[in-house]
């Protein structure tokens, strides 16, 4: 995952064009880092007014979450069936113990407002960004 780190510290610190670009350049050595540089790029390119707002079911759990985050701040899905749909996630067991379907899911509830929610989704901590 050393791989990763300029990706995440990129997207951390808000640079998010750098995030974008570091992503590129990171080598899917696997499943799981595919999906963590995924999941950084689509939330930089979120930032940048460039994302997907089409949820694609075929894409694993976490980069599904990023696609609703996209729809849900463009207005294209309505709060209700966004949080039914985190809802559907977190309860099931294939998908619940994901970090970073977890803090999807966090980011979407604080923008929400629903600040108990978001803090119920980092309960694993398991990533820095928890």
């Amino acid at each position: 995952f050393m791989a990763l780190y300029n990706l995440q510290n990129q997207f951390w610190v808000g640079n998010y064009a750098e995030a974008v670009t570091e992503a590129a350049t990171v080598a899917a050595t696997s499943d799981s880092v595919r999906i963590e540089r995924d999941f950084y790029r689509m939330r930089a390119e979120l930032e940048l007014g460039r994302a997907s707002t089409v949820v694609d079911r075929s894409l694993p759990s976490a980069l599904q979450a990023v696609q609703l985050m996209a729809a849900f701040r463009s207005g294209e899905l309505a709060a209700e069936l966004v949080a039914q749909t985190l809802e559907e996630w977190l309860g099931d067991e294939n998908t619940a113990d994901n970090p970073l379907l977890q803090i999807a899911a966090a980011t979407i509830y604080n923008r929400m407002g629903d600040w108990n929610k978001a803090l119920v989704c980092l309960k694993s901590e398991a990533t820095l960004e928890q």
